[in-house]
């Protein structure tokens, strides 16, 4: 025999069933009675567990975003974590009933703050205001060395300048070593006229040697990384490809340190002996899933360029260096000069510098043929670097999504960056993907894996130093007479070289 006792449910239910309802009511809506009654129900049973709201605030009274609230019972094993919101305010629901409660708050940069022995009851409903007190003098003096290790700052004996992550992303570079410049002390940061996605050079405290790489050791969460620049351009000429630096999504970086002189990089050997720089990337912090999604858009300009004098034009000695005479013959402007012919000044063209260099008759509206046959007017052209560089278009879209408990952690991020160069059809498209994630299996043993995808295309790259394709060196040497749309007209087939003068042996 079964001492059975039914629930308030199933009184309900049985008395609805049983009762002498008209018989005119069909199964359909006495069924429909049992739904609402049992939803009824549910949504009271549902209340009975208490809900707790509270808002967390400094000691000035503004709110602080992201800090930890968690909420234990001993006796019952029960915990629920979660975070502020960035208006310092911050729930717990579903809060069974019981005694002994602890409800612990902590943020980084302030002291946490324990509520002890909270006794809740069915359906109450909790309203805590919490204020932390700062330790931001404490945080300021921990740093971290070689190999990740964090010390008190005064008990180095060394220089370390230490960024946080949101100082590097202030400037939204493609590269985030140039997020360094002007921000540390002894470092300096140069790059190349390279255009979208390419590389930087620091150098910490000087150069260290007059022809070997006196840049830095970059260490990411205390792994070293290899920052050599593939096919590196020389005073010859080359393509700058970027280093492995540029390649690092600076939306990932929590914080950047910088160790000066040989003591800080002792633990690196000589490869830190030009100093080291540690990068410590973000991780997922406890509480609920955290999306976070950031979109930037930059233009960029040439900040300085190049003074040209537009009163003389292409030619030598102060006038032209070749004529054609009215039979069609081309002869030296010397020999037409001699010999009194009758035609017109005509221009040269080829690669020899003392035939297109700007060194000829004061450009007056004279009429003239130019190298490519064309009848004009001898003026000047000031615009021809700024007709040709374009400004440079940056867009860099971010995406996040982080999370975890006090045991395990992680964190996805993504990052899409296309830029459109200041040369014509110079472009670079990038996509990086990155996974962190964290677990604590005992107090000595904890798991760090990491993952990153890069995907990087870059087309038209610019050719540097003294090469004839280098865009800028060829503007320097263009006649000051000849206009980027006279240049634009043409493609050179071989049978326009064959006519053009300075290729055909003339």
């Amino acid at each position: 025999m079964h001492n059975y006792l039914p629930s308030k449910h199933s009184i309900l239910t049985m008395l609805l069933l049983r009762s002498n309802i008209r018989a005119d009511l069909n199964w359909a809506l006495r069924l429909g009675l049992v739904g609402l009654l049992s939803t009824s129900y549910l949504l009271a049973n549902a209340q009975q567990n208490a809900t707790i709201n509270g808002v967390i605030k400094d000691e000035t009274g503004k709110p602080i975003p992201s800090a930890t609230v968690t909420i234990r019972n001993a006796t019952s094993g029960m915990k629920k974590t979660t975070t502020s919101r960035p208006d310092g305010t911050f729930s717990l629901d579903q809060i069974p009933a019981g005694q002994g409660y602890q409800i612990s708050v902590s943020s980084i940069g302030f002291k946490s703050r324990e509520l002890l022995d909270y006794t809740i009851t069915d359906r109450d409903k909790l309203a805590i205001n919490i204020s932390l007190e700062s330790s931001a003098q404490n945080l300021q003096e921990v740093v971290v060395t070689a190999l990740g290790i964090k010390r008190e700052k005064k008990a180095l004996g060394y220089t370390v300048a230490e960024l946080k992550g949101d100082e590097l992303t202030q400037g939204k570079e493609t590269n985030v070593a140039n997020a360094l410049s002007g921000k540390v002390a002894g470092v300096q940061v140069s790059r190349a006229a390279s255009g979208a996605g390419g590389s930087s050079k620091v150098v910490i405290r000087g150069n260290n040697s007059l022809i070997g790489n006196s840049q830095p050791l970059y260490v990411v969460d205390g792994v070293p990384i290899d920052n050599q620049n593939i096919s590196s351009p020389n005073q010859s000429g080359g393509t700058d490809y970027g280093d492995g630096i540029g390649n690092i999504n600076p939306e990932d970086i929590e914080t950047m340190s910088v160790l000066k002189g040989p003591n800080a990089a002792a633990l690196y050997g000589q490869r830190g002996s030009n100093g080291v720089i540690l990068i410590t990337t973000k991780s997922g912090k406890a509480g609920k899933t955290r999306f976070s999604y950031g979109t930037d858009f930059s233009l960029g300009n040439g900040l300085v360029l190049p003074d040209f004098q537009n009163a003389y034009g292409q030619g030598l000695n102060g006038t032209f260096t070749h004529f054609r005479k009215d039979d069609g013959t081309i002869v030296s402007m010397s020999e037409a000069l001699k010999n009194g012919y009758s035609g017109m000044p005509k221009m040269s063209a080829g690669r020899d510098r003392t035939t297109r260099a700007s060194w000829g008759a004061k450009m007056e509206g004279q009429t003239y043929e130019d190298a490519y046959g064309n009848i004009l007017q001898l003026t000047p052209k000031p615009d021809t670097y700024s007709s040709f560089f374009q400004t440079e278009k940056q867009f860099v879209n971010n995406l996040s999504i982080d999370g975890g408990t006090d045991k395990v952690n992680y964190r996805f991020s993504f990052a899409n960056t296309d830029v459109k160069g200041y040369i014509p059809t110079n472009t670079l498209k990038r996509n990086n993907f990155g996974l962190r994630t964290q677990a604590k299996i005992t107090d000595k043993f904890h798991i760090d894996i990491k993952a990153n995808y890069i995907a990087q295309k870059g087309q038209n790259r610019p050719t540097l130093a003294d090469a004839a394709d280098n865009p800028a060196y060829l503007f320097i040497s263009q006649p000051r007479s000849l206009g980027n749309d006279i240049m634009a007209q043409y493609k050179w087939t071989a049978q326009e070289i064959s006519r053009q003068l300075g290729f055909s042996g003339l």
